[in-house]
């Protein structure tokens, strides 16, 4: 990513349920490659209610300010798109979430407001300095 100096941050939850360490890898390159990636937490093991096992990790990225946080799920999902996902099978190959915009360890606008009631990604969010009210 070219530095522009004018960046805004953002919080991404990612998860895959199927070929899990090799999406989420997959994720992190293209994510690589397009942003500037500023904290990467922990890896989480999860299981979903029917018991389906997910990896899950939490980023902080940086892009450029002028990226709308519509632009951003647009790439996003076009990196799930690549990764193989079919949205509404049972597998979820590679989800990734723009869960926040963030300054520093303040969260600025959220995006996915439910996904801050699971306790795995208030955990990945505390490893990555967030404060969570």
């Amino acid at each position: 990513m070219t530095d522009t100096g004018s960046h805004q941050e953002y919080l991404l939850v990612l998860g895959s349920n199927h070929h899990r360490a090799k999406m989420l890898r997959l994720a992190y390159r293209r994510l690589d490659a397009a942003f500037e990636l500023r904290a990467c937490s922990r890896v989480a093991r999860t299981r979903d209610p029917g018991g389906a096992r997910y990896l899950n990790v939490a980023l902080r990225i940086a892009a450029d300010a002028r990226v709308t946080p519509d632009a951003l799920k647009q790439q996003l999902r076009s990196i799930e798109d690549e990764a193989g996902r079919v949205r509404g099978s049972g597998e979820c190959v590679l989800d990734i979430d723009l869960l926040a915009s963030c300054r520093g360890s303040r969260i600025l606008a959220l995006y996915k407001p439910d996904d801050l009631r699971r306790e795995y990604v208030r955990q990945l969010l505390l490893g990555l300095r967030v404060q969570i009210v």
